[in-house]
């Protein structure tokens, strides 16, 4: 009777297990939901005794025990079983997720005594400047003139009565990838139209997410409001007959995969979704440089396909970012306008600088698991979309998502960074087609071809997020001699480091304190006495700091040679020009003293 009634609805007959398997199944049920905090447990315990010292030229990975990735093969292991039950296991699913992301961002913190990155230490020092003063200093750094974030963090830390926002550091990435987690989760039930693709596209996301943008930073919290503005835009105002172009304009291939067209919206509810919208906007917009731009494109072409209603709402948008950076944002592009735009629609140049193809051999390696892992997930994406051509997937919806922002590689010049976050930006749509292409598998084979996926990427995750360890972590002594420059500096002084990789402007006294050579729009190594003097004339004084994260920083980078901060040291200290006035482990630090003896 049941398998002649799943053959008439087209499904397949449920597996009824033997008598004596169901005897298990409450005892199978209760392992399952105890894996994921066991897992967690042995994970964390191990990483307690994993040492600093062990961490070399390939990152994190060479210094993690052997229970840790133990730890994260079992977590695998029942994201696979709770996604291919009979019944999806959401649960139990969610239980592992929550797990793996804890494992996989929170390792550095329990490994190393600080936290981690620079640029989320000179975050934070701008966010407590902002809730030490209630002024933001558009005129000393970039950065300020999109203020949103460190005016709504330093409201938020004076609320919460933090003695500083340097407490939040440590455990930001691990928060900050698990609230990505349920806009991503409705955003591929809305584009996937089925929720066990939905759970799978999610559950790749932790490990194929090693791009490193989800430090303390706007571009963090801009990704979160990304994804909750395509929620709405993919969600209750999905596709509807009014698109930038006619649906007769369409090819006839898009007119019949497109999904049916949603009933009419009460007014109160369109108008209070607009104004949702209207807000998220304005956070981006006023939150960071970038965001606004791939949301903007991506809006527009699902507008373009007819997979939303809004089909005006990319011209205020457009309106809305621009009219910003013109206008509020002046101090950042004015006095570098041939820098921000000489490459604008320079693709290879652009691609090239995206992608930071240089350094030491090492370097080179890094790079290339992560060019890898973006390979591989951009190719199971195309097999995916020729997977979904019926529906109740709308692989044009992903399409776009998964597209629409590498474009921006090739139209701007907005530095290194671009390219890391056109993958980022594309990861939804990339995802949810590579969900597709393993849920398109025969039944034996998705499990395998899932755990197998999961298992190269856990690895390649590893060597990719935390290959440059050696240069992105922050020792004590270097804090220690941070603020030993502070106190031996005057204010006004010029400071100076000899590589970008520098730990400074944390404190409040120091954001807008002193004059930082040179800016923060560069790239940048010095490695010539008269080149660092020349840069140090001013009426009080400069100082050269010069940290073992910045030779590191040098050295794979840059391939320059191990001895190159050795020489930079010697020919400071034999030079008439500058006298050694601090010097700990990690940290050395130079007056700039002109010709005086």
């Amino acid at each position: 009777m049941y398998p002649a009634r799943h053959a008439q609805l087209g499904q397949a007959p449920p597996v009824i297990p033997p008598e004596g398997f169901r005897s298990w199944a409450p005892y199978l049920a209760a392992a399952r939901w105890a894996l994921p905090p066991l897992a967690l447990a042995v994970g964390l315990y191990s990483l307690t005794t994993a040492r600093v010292a062990a961490i070399g030229v390939y990152g994190l990975i060479q210094a993690l025990p052997p229970g840790y990735f133990a730890a994260l093969a079992g977590l695998g292991v029942a994201i696979v079983v709770s996604w291919r039950s009979e019944k999806p296991q959401y649960g139990q699913f969610a239980l592992a997720v929550v797990a793996l992301v804890i494992l996989l961002q929170g390792a550095p913190s329990l490994i190393e005594a600080e936290p981690r990155f620079p640029p989320a230490w000179l975050h934070a020092g701008f966010t407590d400047y902002v809730a030490a003063t209630g002024r933001v200093l558009p005129q000393v750094d970039a950065r300020f003139s999109w203020p949103s974030f460190f005016t709504g963090m330093a409201m938020l830390a004076r609320a919460g009565g933090l003695p500083n926002v340097i407490v939040l550091l440590k455990w930001w990435p691990a928060f900050i990838n698990l609230l990505y987690l349920p806009p991503l989760f409705m955003l591929a039930t809305r584009v996937l139209h089925d929720r066990r693709s939905a759970m799978l596209a999610t559950g790749l996301f932790p490990l194929a997410n090693w791009v490193g943008q989800d430090y303390y930073s706007p571009q963090s919290t801009a990704y979160f409001l990304y994804l909750v503005l395509l929620c709405i835009v993919l969600g209750p105002l999905r596709g509807s007959r009014p698109t930038l172009l006619p649906r007769w304009a369409l090819p006839a291939r898009w007119r019949k995969e497109a999904p049916p067209e949603p009933a009419p919206l009460p007014v109160a509810y369109t108008v209070t979704l607009l104004a949702i919208l209207a807000v998220l906007c304005a956070a981006m917009d006023t939150g960071h440089q970038l965001t606004p731009f791939f949301a903007l494109a991506i809006v527009t072409a699902l507008a373009v396909l007819g997979r939303t209603r809004l089909a005006a709402w990319p011209v205020l948008m457009f309106l809305m970012a621009v009219g910003w950076v013109c206008y509020a944002a002046s101090a950042y592009w004015s006095g570098h306008f041939t820098q921000l735009f000489g490459s604008l629609g320079s693709l290879g140049v652009n691609a090239s600088n995206s992608l930071r193809l240089h350094g030491s051999p090492a370097h080179f390696r890094v790079d290339d698991v992560r060019l890898l892992i973006v390979g591989a997930i951009w190719l199971l994406a195309v097999v995916g979309f020729f997977c979904a051509r019926r529906p109740p997937a709308d692989r044009w919806a992903a399409a776009v998502l998964m597209v629409s922002p590498v474009v921006i590689v090739g139209g701007q010049s907005y530095g290194g960074e671009a390219g890391l976050r056109a993958f980022l930006f594309s990861l939804p749509g990339a995802l949810c087609l590579v969900a597709v292409a393993l849920s398109a598998l025969a039944r034996h084979l998705k499990a395998a071809a899932t755990g197998l996926v999961i298992s190269l990427l856990i690895p390649s995750f590893l060597v990719a997020r935390w290959g440059n360890e050696l240069s992105e972590m922050v020792q004590p002594p270097e804090i220690a001699g941070a603020l030993a420059l502070y106190r031996i500096a005057p204010p006004g002084s010029i400071l100076m480091a000899i590589t970008p990789q520098v730990f400074w402007q944390f404190t409040v006294p120091s954001v807008g304190g002193y004059k930082y050579r040179p800016n923060n729009l560069d790239e940048f190594h010095y490695g010539h006495v008269d080149e660092i003097a020349e840069n140090l004339e001013g009426p009080n004084g400069g100082y050269v700091i010069i940290t073992a994260s910045q030779l590191e920083y040098a050295q794979a980078a840059y391939d320059l040679p191990t001895s190159w901060g050795t020489g930079v040291e010697r020919d400071l200290s034999r030079s008439h020009l500058f006298r050694l006035v601090y010097r700990n482990p990690d940290t050395v630090i130079y007056k700039y003293v002109g010709s005086a003896k």
